[in-house]
């Protein structure tokens, strides 16, 4: 445990509506404020903020979930794959997860360990589709998905709740 509380950067993988536990939460909480960066991807900004790293912050998730931030005191930006705030830097899926860790790579060792390891990992996304954000698939295939992603996001606000009503009780 005591090694997790030291490290350099911290990371808030997919949360998956897990069901939350308080004390999870507060180690995750603790070990996050203590790292030199903090990296949320995906629904992981969500954990972040739930545990109050995000308040008055700016930050991105998967788009699917973005209208959750302000419930976790973050103030959400669309349409970016990474945004960072201070020490703290939130991505979307995918792509994203990769780019934050190159950006807080380069922070830490440098661009040219950052530019390696971008070709050590062969990193130069090329979309099949061009499908990859609401904007570039267009209304139709954003309303669908945002159907189909919809017990997820119904699953996301109730984790949340879900650890509220934890923390008030705790």
């Amino acid at each position: 445990m005591a090694a997790v509380l030291r490290q350099r950067v911290f990371t808030a993988p997919l949360a998956d509506g897990a069901p939350p536990r308080t004390v999870h939460h507060r180690i995750f909480g603790s070990a996050a404020r203590r790292a030199k960066h903090l990296i949320a991807v995906c629904d992981g900004a969500l954990l972040a903020g739930a545990a109050g790293l995000l308040e008055g912050r700016r930050a991105t998730t998967n788009f699917h979930v973005l209208d959750l931030l302000p419930e976790v005191g973050a103030i959400p930006v669309a349409g970016r794959e990474v945004v960072r705030d201070g020490n703290i830097w939130t991505a979307g899926p995918a792509t994203g997860s990769y780019e934050a860790a190159l950006l807080v790579l380069a922070e830490l060792h440098g661009e040219e360990a950052a530019k390696r390891a971008e070709l050590d990992i062969e990193y130069a996304p090329h979309p099949a589709f061009g499908t990859g954000s609401p904007l570039l698939a267009g209304p139709e295939l954003t309303k669908d998905s945002t159907e189909r992603f919809r017990p997820v996001n119904a699953g996301a606000r109730s984790a949340l709740t879900r650890l509220r009503t934890s923390q008030a009780t705790a």
